[in-house]
């Protein structure tokens, strides 16, 4: 009887090393993937527009949980967000959402602002452009834009087009482009 509590107690305490010791985040190896920040933009609303956000703001991740996030681009083979474009969202509930992104393109949603019921429509107007709606729904599976969008300077994805005299902000604090 003696021999099985110890062994018991040395399995347990075993177990407990080896856990401990699994100190590697399940989500190091996504965020290893993105790479390092870019030069000159701070960690913030501006940093890495059309990388998956989702990647670290998840509930589980190192930084604070959006409920969705993406980056809206003037062009497909662009580097260039648009800004200012309202990105009017519609959960499975009937409950609606706007933000507006950024001067890089970026937008977000934190979870106290609102928490869809996926699948969620999107629609983006662009300041002075007009509307276009997804065709499809965000399944929630992934509730950042770039799992099924994924941004590659050169290689065509879906964007929101501007006319010429929209172009990025003049006052963003950091380069819009994507250089």
């Amino acid at each position: 009887m003696k021999i099985a509590s110890a062994t018991c107690a040395g399995l347990r305490v075993g177990l407990f090393l080896a856990l401990a010791s699994c100190s590697h985040s399940p989500y190091a190896d996504e965020i290893a993937r993105l790479g390092p920040e870019t030069t000159g933009v701070p960690v913030g609303e501006f940093h890495r527009a059309g990388q998956p956000c989702t990647t670290c703001h998840r509930p589980q991740g190192s930084a604070s949980p959006f409920s969705l996030a993406g980056t809206i681009f003037a062009e497909a083979s662009g580097t260039v967000g648009v800004f200012h474009a309202e990105v009017d969202l519609v959960d499975s509930k009937g409950t609606k959402f706007a933000v507006r992104t950024n001067c890089v393109g970026n937008f977000f949603v934190t979870p106290d602002a609102w928490s869809p019921v996926f699948p969620v429509l999107v629609r983006v107007v662009p300041r002075g452009s007009s509307a276009k709606e997804m065709l499809g729904a965000i399944p929630g599976s992934e509730p950042s834009c770039t799992s099924c969008h994924a941004h590659v300077p050169g290689v065509p994805s879906p964007v929101v087009r501007v006319s010429d005299e929209e172009g990025p902000s003049k006052d963003c604090p950091v380069n819009p482009a994507l250089e």
